[in-house]
């Protein structure tokens, strides 16, 4: 999961969070990624994907990105 800050709206008081559901197939990019720490900035590439099932409470949904390629870039301040 990554999670991708917005800036705050003007005279908001809080900062918005996104957090994006991310799958990795690949075995190696999945060790390269999970050696990766809170605060770290990645660059991420691969396909939007919405994927579909039927749970209790009738048929759910959610997004996310299936990882091809991956980087750290740096160490967030």
């Amino acid at each position: 999961r990554v999670t991708v800050g917005r800036p705050a709206a003007s005279g908001a008081s809080w900062v918005t969070v996104d957090t994006i559901d991310c799958v990795v197939r690949r075995a190696g990019l999945r060790r390269k990624v999970g050696a990766w720490t809170v605060g770290d900035v990645v660059e991420l590439e691969g396909m939007l994907r919405r994927r579909f099932w039927r749970g209790s409470a009738g048929l759910a949904s959610r997004y996310e990105v299936e990882v091809t390629s991956a980087r750290g870039l740096a160490r967030a301040a």
